[in-house]
């Protein structure tokens, strides 16, 4: 019997999950800004003493 119920007290928590939107409407994208984004990446990867390769990406270049 407790493992009957167990099982009804789960299986409510888990249906009674999901969007509660309340008739919210999605808004739309923001437009870009335009503004530059000034920025440089330096690798410091040698002089933090990392040195397993990761490839995440493109393998040609790193920018």
């Amino acid at each position: 019997m407790r493992v009957v119920l167990a099982l009804l007290l789960a299986a409510g928590a888990v249906w009674g999950q999901g969007i509660a939107s309340r008739g919210v409407k999605p808004q739309a994208k923001p437009r870009a800004s335009g503004i530059a984004w000034h920025a440089r990446f330096t690798n410091v990867a040698k002089e933090a003493g990392l040195t397993q390769v990761l490839h995440y990406g493109g393998t040609e270049k790193s920018d």
